[in-house]
């Protein structure tokens, strides 16, 4: 029998330290045990589907030798299309009052520790204290936070004492997100545990640039510097100094949206699928 399968394991393995409270040997073992149980279970499959480099390198390591890596995660590119900037969006759909004038930060995801919520609370934290650290003027900015999580109450007390404005807005549908990012200046996420990063792509969609760290799948779909940026992953400078970029350098971060929406173009859901029936051509070629 032919069998394919698309892989998103990396995340499993890698989110142990995050979710589980034991010393180091701990984590190595559970690791070392996911590794091994997932390495049989996809070897015993014709393919492993994969979405970036990065990732296939990962699972070379843990022992998963029949990876492909293809552009296999698309984006509805016609809902992004459909919409466009419109005047005081954010006030009409979510009545956030006075921040048509402010550049508009958006964090889309789970509010939880494998998202890096710990390093973004960290770094804001950090740059008050420290004047050595780059100084944002978060007066001229509005924080969009998207989604739920464990974190969220902790997210909304640390950075609402920092921010001015700082707007948690739960889960909304995936049919708000077009308009949203649309709508918004730049994306920022602290994940370095991404496969590929949906919301980059999306953002990219969306004609805005994103920033994120130098790790996992987002550096494949990020070209840094020309459609947005990536920082050193733990590096609270770098991560500032981008940010302070983008908020400094409003023409800066519209010239980058521009590239972002260009290089997006390839992953439409149309593309996507002819990339995965040409996999699935070539493999079913090669049974007797």
């Amino acid at each position: 029998m032919y069998l394919i399968a698309c892989n998103n394991l990396t995340n499993y393995i890698e989110y142990v330290e995050d979710y589980f409270p034991l010393p180091k040997i701990g984590i190595w073992l559970i690791q070392k045990f996911f590794q091994w149980f997932f390495s049989r279970v996809y070897n015993a499959y014709d393919c492993t589907l994969v979405a970036t480099k990065v990732t296939q390198e990962k699972v070379a390591k843990i022992g998963i030798q029949n990876s492909i890596r293809a552009d296999l995660l698309g984006v509805d590119l016609k809902k992004f299309t459909a919409v466009s900037s419109q005047n005081n969006f954010f006030g009409d759909r979510y009545k956030l009052m006075d921040i048509e004038d402010k550049i508009k930060i958006v964090f889309i995801g789970r509010l939880t520790p494998d998202k890096g919520w710990k390093f973004t609370l960290n770094s804001f934290t950090q740059m008050v204290a420290n004047p050595n650290l780059p100084q944002l003027d978060l007066t001229k900015t509005a924080t969009i936070v998207v989604g739920e999580g464990d974190m969220k109450q902790q997210i909304q007390q640390v950075l609402g004492n920092i921010m001015p404005h700082l707007y948690c807005l739960g889960r909304i549908t995936p049919d708000d997100i077009p308009p949203l990012l649309v709508n918004s200046d730049f994306l920022v996420t602290a994940s370095e545990k991404e496969t590929t990063g949906l919301t980059i792509l999306e953002a990219g969609a969306a004609g805005i640039p994103a920033i994120a760290p130098r790790k996992g799948g987002v550096i494949d779909n990020i070209q840094d510097g020309t459609m947005g940026y990536l920082y050193t992953p733990k590096d609270i400078k770098d991560f500032l100094s981008k940010l302070q970029s983008l908020i400094d350098n409003p023409s800066l971060g519209s010239n980058m949206g521009i590239q972002a929406k260009q290089y997006v173009s390839k992953y439409s859901w149309e593309q996507t699928t002819d990339n995965l029936l040409q996999i699935w051509s070539a493999e079913i070629t090669k049974k007797p």
